[in-house]
């Protein structure tokens, strides 16, 4: 639907279905077609516009999302698929290679490792897709901002591009930071009452991909945190003051120690929004 009001050049906004069901849960209604749904979706949002100037209403709802922007984002969740598969082609390598039977599985290594190769090759051309649908939205300055925070790559950068877009196409403004780490998994709202403590979920809407991101980068910086060349960095003298408050009375090998992860995964990702709004390059100094 998205895709066919974009080419008929239709502005429209998207709103959250959730708060009509909430609606109708409160009003003990339980009809339940497709055709009344769609009727009542349309009734009361119809009411509510006519609200949505109005400050006394706060109404969430979601501006036109364009072609460029849907595509990026399965473009990037093919990428995601790709690399799953080729963790487990690696799997399937080493394997083989711990066995004894060598020759008689070189045929199955060699199919691997051909497929391997097509992996990657089709990884790398999303990846050069990817880039030209940020070009083409005009972002690729951005972008290149994002590629400066130390240990951020270019395929890293890109994801973070598309989901700082896909963010600014909510209602996710420059100030709505503990929004964006809620989006990411590092602080996330759960789901739960009094009555389900022990079934708490977290709610979809959360990006465990960028979470995994922000982890591998993280756990690098640590790794490189006491390296001369990054130690006037501001994220370095976070790191210190975390490892100080948290590790000197605490043993690294306990629990504790995923409180400076956690606390370092936040401090890049709110850099990382920061520099993506303001379009300037990492400060090292």
């Amino acid at each position: 639907l998205t895709k066919v009001l974009n080419d008929l050049s239709i502005y429209y906004f998207q709103i959250w279905l959730d708060v009509i069901h909430k609606l109708w849960t409160a009003l003990w209604d339980r009809n339940k077609t497709d055709k009344i749904d769609a009727k009542k979706i349309a009734s009361v949002w119809k009411m509510l516009i006519q609200y949505s100037d109005d400050e006394n209403f706060k109404i969430k709802k979601i501006e036109s999302v364009s072609n460029e922007l849907l595509i990026s984002k399965n473009l990037l969740s093919q990428l995601n698929s790709l690399r799953s598969i080729r963790t487990q082609f690696k799997q399937f390598i080493d394997v083989i290679d711990s066995q004894p039977f060598t020759k008689e599985m070189a045929e199955v290594k060699k199919w691997h490792l051909k497929h391997l190769t097509l992996n990657e090759k089709q990884e790398n051309m999303i990846i050069e897709k990817l880039i030209e649908y940020i070009k083409s939205m005009w972002y690729e300055q951005n972008m290149k901002c994002i590629r400066s925070i130390p240990w951020i790559w270019e395929d890293g950068a890109v994801a973070l591009t598309v989901f700082f877009i896909d963010l600014i196409n909510k209602w996710i403004k420059r100030w709505d930071v503990k929004k964006v780490k809620a989006y990411t998994w590092l602080d996330p709202l759960d789901k739960q009452s009094w009555e389900t403590l022990n079934k708490t979920s977290i709610s979809k809407r959360w990006n465990k991909k960028i979470r995994s991101l922000i982890y591998l980068w993280t756990m690098t910086w640590l790794r490189q945190a006491s390296n001369e060349k990054y130690k006037n960095t501001t994220i370095w003298k976070f790191t210190q003051r975390m490892q100080d408050k948290f590790i000197v009375t605490v043993n690294w090998n306990s629990k504790w120690w995923k409180r400076v992860i956690c606390a370092v995964e936040s401090k890049l990702i709110t850099t990382a929004w920061a520099i993506f709004w303001d379009c300037k390059a990492y400060n090292w100094s």
